[in-house]
C-alpha cells in the first residue's frame, strides 16, 4: 500500500518512513552484526497502535544461488513460492514463472543461472 507509515528501531535509533507509490519502504542496513529488529506499520493513518508488527531479520537470507534463497526473495517480490525451504516444487514453479512473466523473461519455471541473475537484479542481492 502506498503512503503507509512504518517505524522501527535500528541501532539504538527511532526512524520512521513513508511507503512509497509501490508500497515499498528502503531501510538500509549498515551494520552486519544486526540480527533483528522490530517494523511496526500503520495502515490506518490516523491510528495511534501499529496495524501490523514484524520482526525482520536482514542477515537471515540465504544467498541467491540456493532454492531458498529464490523462494525468500520472489516471496519478498509478491511472486508466491510458499515457505522458503529449500524444496523446489510446484508453488516455487509457480513462484518463478509468475517472476519471469513479470519481468518478461521467457516463462520457464525453472533455476537457473539466468534466474539467479535477474533476481538479484530485481532484489538488489
Amino acid at each position: 500500500m502506498p503512503n503507509v507509515a512504518v517505524d522501527f528501531q535500528l541501532d539504538g535509533r527511532s526512524q520512521t518512513r513513508v511507503s512509497n507509490h509501490s508500497g515499498e519502504v528502503q531501510i538500509v542496513v549498515k551494520k552486519t552484526d544486526i540480527e533483528e529488529f522490530p517494523l511496526n506499520v500503520y495502515a490506518d493513518p490516523a491510528a495511534e497502535q501499529p496495524s501490523h508488527r514484524f520482526i525482520v531479520k536482514p542477515g537471515f537470507l540465504d544467498p541467491v544461488d540456493t532454492v531458498s534463497g529464490i523462494q525468500a526473495r520472489l516471496n519478498s517480490l509478491g511472486h508466491d513460492c510458499g515457505v522458503a525451504d529449500g524444496i523446489y516444487g510446484n508453488k516455487t514453479k509457480a513462484g518463478i514463472e509468475s517472476f519471469e512473466q513479470a519481468n518478461d523473461l521467457p516463462v520457464t519455471g525453472q533455476i537457473s543461472a539466468s534466474l539467479y541473475g535477474a533476481v538479484e537484479r530485481e532484489y538488489g542481492c
